[in-house]
């Protein structure tokens, strides 16, 4: 049962796009945009190793494989755990806005997509976090008084986090066509 749990929460967090470091000219705004964009890329760095952080922190507590009993014993380190993952959300949210404020500027108009596609990509990644902040809670919360409510709760969590990851593959497709399409504009 935690093993599944933990192989879902691992694989549906892990696999995320990495911050991009692009800059273009040629509108008024352009310079306002990649300070944006590279405000953006620290604080998407930033949550991104708080989640892999904490991923690795919880996949380490139930390495032995806890039963649903002994899990309540681990609500310490869970609480650090998702404490982790809600600043990973805050993080990642944050990254998501400073995109969204670039795409709004006078700048190129793909350049305006490709912001606002890897805005609403990173809020994606934001939600994961959220909802694996969530999970972990289940884990160890006392509220949940079964088993069967750990499982039926774990099952809800984790087909809304297959949902996201499906939501994001199709985003990060975009922002990489966009890229793909105009590479020449970029300036690493």
């Amino acid at each position: 049962m935690n093993r599944h749990v933990l192989i879902a929460f691992v694989s549906l967090v892990l696999g995320l796009s990495s911050a991009c470091n692009f800059s273009i000219g040629g509108f008024p705004d352009t310079d306002k945009a990649n300070k944006l964009v590279d405000e953006s890329n620290a604080l998407q760095t930033e949550g991104m190793k708080l989640k892999d952080d904490a991923v690795a922190k919880y996949k380490d507590l139930l390495k032995d494989n806890p039963t649903f009993e002994e899990m309540a014993d681990l609500a310490d380190p869970m609480k650090e755990v998702e404490k982790q993952l809600e600043t990973s959300k805050s993080k990642l949210g944050e990254a998501a806005s400073k995109s969204d404020e670039a795409s709004k500027l006078n700048i190129a108009d793909w350049f305006k997509q490709y912001l606002a596609a890897r805005g609403e990509h990173l809020r994606k990644e934001s939600e994961v976090a959220g909802l694996a902040a969530q999970l972990v809670k289940i884990s160890y919360d006392p509220a949940v008084a079964t088993e069967e409510d750990f499982q039926a709760q774990s099952k809800q969590l984790n087909d809304k986090l297959a949902q996201l990851r499906k939501e994001q593959d199709e985003l990060k497709a975009k922002v990489d066509k966009i890229s793909e399409e105009h590479k020449d504009d970029f300036k690493k």
